[in-house]
C-alpha cells in the first residue's frame, strides 16, 4: 500500500478518493497503535488536527466524579462515563474505603475456590499480604485441568519462590536474601507473562524484586474450578500454610475469604480459617517470675521487668537490679551494662548523661497563625507611614528652601528664573545705594 496511514479520520486536503468511507470521523480515544509489529507514537504525527494527548472522555471521570476520586489508597482509573479504582494492598471498595479484613491459617488449612471464567494462558499475576513464621508453605497453588502443569506460589526455607512447569519442564525463581518467616506482614506478587517470572517483595526495586525466563512453552490452561489457597490438590499436611492472610488478588479479582461471592469468584470449600489475625503466645507459654512474657506475634520472650537485666550462671538465668530502675535517663531510655553502668539513649532535642540538657530544634513550619499576619500586617503599613512621613517632610523642606532663597518659580512655570539676570531700579537719584539687599548672595 502506497497510501499514508490516516489515524481517525481522513483528511479531506489529501488527493485520494474513498468511496466505500461511509463514516470517515472517529470520536474517542485510540492508544498502542501496532501495525506490521511497529508501535506508532502518536505524541508526534507528521501531521494532525483536533486531537490531543491523553483521553479527557475518560480521564475526567477521575476529577468530575468527585475529587479525589478514589481517596488517599487507591489510583483512578478513567472509564467511559465512569471509573473504578485500583487500591492499595490491604484496602477494597468503591473508593478504596473498605479495609480488607485478615484471616488466620492454622494446621491443616487451605480455601478452594472456583471462577466463573477463565484466566488467560499467557498471563498470571497474583497479589496478596502475608505474615507468617513458617519456612515453607504453599500461598497459591493453581493447575491444570489434566494436572500436569502448574503454577505454585510459596515461602520455601523463608524465602519467595515460585514453582511452574508450562508443559516442557519443571523449573523454579526465588528471590533472595529478604525472608518472609518473621512474623511481619509482606506484599507479595507474582506477574507472569509467557514464560517470564517476575518475583516482587514490599513493593519491590533493587533486590526486592527478581526476573527470570526458563523453558520455551508460554501457555498453561489453568483449570477455573481448582483455585487452591494456602495448599495443594488435594491438601496435604506438608506445606499447609500457617499465619494470616489478607487481601488475594489473582488477576485481579478479590479471593473472598468470606461466604459471599464477589469479582466472578466463589468460595467452593473451607478449612482451618478463623478471621482476625491474634497471638496468644504468652497465654499458652508461662514464664517463671520474675520474667514477665512478652508475645512478639506466635512466639513469645521470658523478659526481666523493667530496671533489671538477665545474668546468666550456666543454663540458669536470673533478673538482676539495675540502676536503670531509678529512672535516671529523664526523657531518654536507660540501657542498662551491668548492675552499675548504664548509658542513656537521649531523644531528638535533648543531651547529657542524664538526657538533662534541653536543646533549640528549629522546626520548619511554613504555616502562620492569625495573630502572627495580623502583626506583620501592622508593622508592614506602620513601615509605609513611616516612608510617608519621611517623603513629605523632605518635599516640605525643598519648598521651604525655594521660597527663602534666590530662586523661585516663575509664575507660568515655565522653569527657573534668576534674579539676578534681571535690571531692577529700587532709586534712580540715590544709584542704588538705599537698597543692597538683592545683590547680598547669602
Amino acid at each position: 500500500m502506497s497510501q499514508v496511514l490516516q489515524l481517525g479520520g481522513v483528511n479531506e486536503d489529501i488527493p485520494y478518493i474513498y468511496p466505500q468511507l461511509q463514516h470517515k470521523h472517529f470520536t474517542g480515544c485510540i492508544r498502542n497503535l501496532i501495525v506490521d509489529s511497529k508501535l506508532y507514537d502518536l505524541g508526534s504525527p507528521a501531521d494532525s488536527q483536533s486531537s490531543s494527548p491523553g483521553c479527557l472522555t475518560t480521564d475526567s471521570s477521575c476529577v468530575n466524579m468527585g475529587y479525589p476520586s478514589c481517596g488517599h489508597r487507591g489510583r483512578c482509573h478513567g472509564e467511559w462515563g465512569s471509573f473504578s479504582c485500583q487500591c492499595v494492598p490491604g484496602y477494597t471498595g468503591h473508593q478504596c474505603e473498605e479495609e480488607v479484613p485478615e484471616y488466620s491459617f492454622e494446621g491443616h488449612s487451605h480455601a478452594h475456590f472456583q471462577l466463573a471464567s477463565p484466566l488467560p494462558a499467557r498471563r498470571t499475576w497474583v497479589q496478596a499480604l502475608v505474615r507468617t513464621r513458617k519456612h515453607s508453605s504453599i500461598i497459591l497453588n493453581l493447575i491444570s485441568k489434566e494436572q500436569s502443569e502448574y503454577l505454585r506460589l510459596e515461602i520455601f526455607q523463608g524465602l519467595l519462590c515460585v514453582f511452574y512447569n508450562l508443559g516442557d519442564g519443571d523449573y523454579n525463581l526465588t528471590l533472595p536474601t529478604y525472608r518472609l518467616d518473621n512474623g511481619e506482614w509482606h506484599e507479595v506478587f507474582l506477574d507472569r507473562h509467557d514464560n517470564e517470572m517476575m518475583l516482587r517483595l514490599d513493593g519491590g526495586g533493587g533486590q526486592r524484586e527478581i526476573t527470570g525466563s526458563r523453558g520455551r512453552s508460554r501457555e498453561i490452561i489453568i483449570d477455573p474450578t481448582v483455585v487452591m489457597l494456602g495448599n495443594t490438590f488435594p491438601s496435604g499436611t506438608n506445606k499447609s500454610f500457617q499465619g494470616c492472610m489478607r487481601d488475594i488478588r489473582l488477576n485481579g479479582r478479590y479471593m473472598p475469604l468470606d461466604s459471599q461471592p464477589r469479582d466472578g469468584v466463589s468460595r467452593v470449600s473451607i478449612q482451618g480459617l478463623s478471621l482476625g489475625c491474634s497471638s496468644d503466645s504468652c497465654k499458652r507459654n508461662q514464664c517463671s517470675p520474675p520474667f514477665t512474657c512478652v508475645d512478639l506475634w506466635r512466639v513469645h520472650e521470658c523478659r526481666c521487668p523493667p530496671g533489671h537485666m538477665i545474668r546468666v550462671n550456666g543454663t540458669r538465668k536470673s533478673c538482676v537490679y539495675t540502676l536503670c530502675a531509678t529512672r535516671p535517663c529523664h526523657r531518654g531510655t536507660c540501657v542498662a551494662q551491668s548492675p552499675s553502668k548504664f548509658t542513656c539513649h537521649c531523644p531528638e532535642g535533648y543531651r547529657g548523661h542524664h538526657c538533662e540538657t534541653t536543646l533549640a530544634i528549629y522546626r520548619e513550619d511554613v504555616g502562620l497563625s492569625f495573630s502572627s499576619l495580623f502583626a506583620i500586617c501592622i508593622c508592614f503599613m506602620a513601615l509605609l507611614v513611616l516612608l510617608l512621613g519621611i517623603f513629605l517632610y523632605t518635599r516640605w523642606r525643598s519648598y521651604k528652601g525655594l521660597k527663602e532663597g534666590v530662586y523661585h518659580v516663575s509664575a507660568h512655570h515655565d522653569g527657573w528664573e534668576d534674579i539676578r539676570e534681571n535690571v531692577l531700579n529700587y532709586d534712580e537719584e540715590g544709584g542704588g545705594e538705599e537698597d543692597q539687599d538683592a545683590y547680598d548672595m547669602a
